[in-house]
């Protein structure tokens, strides 16, 4: 079984040196969500000093797993959004350091409670333990595509311009272009959502045992 309390303490992602009393638990918090690159300007250094480097996370985490020192992981997942790729990316970090024979551990207080949960719980699934509050939510929905048209606008505002289409499949400018989807759009918009939530249902083919 493993002890909540001590993996839950206060640990950094970083810290990799050998403790005094016994292995490292690496503790990860990502309710602040991650940066693909450090900001440029101050301001927004100073708004995102919190966040945390996603290929430093990601490196982190594989780095924890081929460290003799290391004992386990403990990830706060709930929070901010991470979009689908890099959700995969945290997955498949996961399963290494799980391959490696050590235990890894997802708790939040509600998977989905102000919005959808699919994408948390995704992630959540490829850890050995999934702990959540006994008060919290899990909100699982379907997947949704959404498509904005303005071209009903711009006509309104006479509007005039110019633009070069290839084909049916060739989306991208539907937007202004069309008022409502067309039949090759809705087919490739819901190829693409049946593909996503395959994945997210499909069991994790690299789940150690």
């Amino acid at each position: 079984m493993v002890d909540l309390a001590k993996i839950t303490e206060p640990l950094s992602l970083s810290r990799l040196r050998p403790g005094p009393h016994g292995p490292l638990v690496l503790e990860l918090d990502l309710t602040e969500g991650v940066a693909d690159e450090a900001p440029g300007d101050p301001i927004s250094q100073i708004m995102n000093r919190r966040r945390q480097h996603f290929l430093d996370v990601v490196e982190g985490i594989r780095r924890g797993a081929r460290d003799p020192k290391v004992a386990a992981l403990v990830v706060r997942i709930d929070g901010r959004p991470l979009g689908f790729a890099r959700t995969q990316e945290l997955r498949e970090a996961v399963a290494d350091f799980r391959a490696s024979g050590k235990t890894a551990v997802a708790w939040a207080d509600s998977f989905g409670e102000t919005g959808s949960g699919n994408l948390p719980y995704y992630l959540a699934c490829a850890f050995s333990r999934v702990v959540m509050s006994p008060t919290g939510v899990l909100g699982l929905t379907g997947l949704i595509m959404r498509s904005t048209f303005v071209k009903g606008a711009i006509d309104k505002l006479d509007v005039t311009y110019e633009v070069g289409k290839r084909h049916e499949y060739k989306n991208a400018l539907n937007g202004v272009t069309e008022t409502g989807f067309t039949e090759a759009h809705r087919e490739a918009a819901d190829r693409i959502v049946t593909s996503l939530s395959d994945q997210i249902t499909e069991p994790s083919p690299r789940r150690a045992a």
